[in-house]
């Protein structure tokens, strides 16, 4: 498998993690449990972060190539 798609395939999953745990979330904040929906946002929060930076580096290496 090409390193494009690999990357292509991890950013899949992290970004398939990041709707699961914003489903997560919005159960966590109906059912009142607000320390776990905030433990979760914050790892969607980084989650996200990461694929932004993952795409950033990406659009930068397909600029080189």
């Amino acid at each position: 498998m090409s390193r494009h798609r690999q990357h292509r395939k991890d950013n899949g999953r992290m970004l398939s993690h990041v709707i699961s745990g914003i489903e997560d979330l919005e159960e966590r904040i109906m059912n009142q449990d607000c320390v776990s929906a905030m433990v979760m946002a914050r790892e969607c929060l980084k989650s996200l972060q990461e694929l932004e930076q993952r795409a950033s580096f990406q659009s930068i290496r397909n600029e080189c190539d």
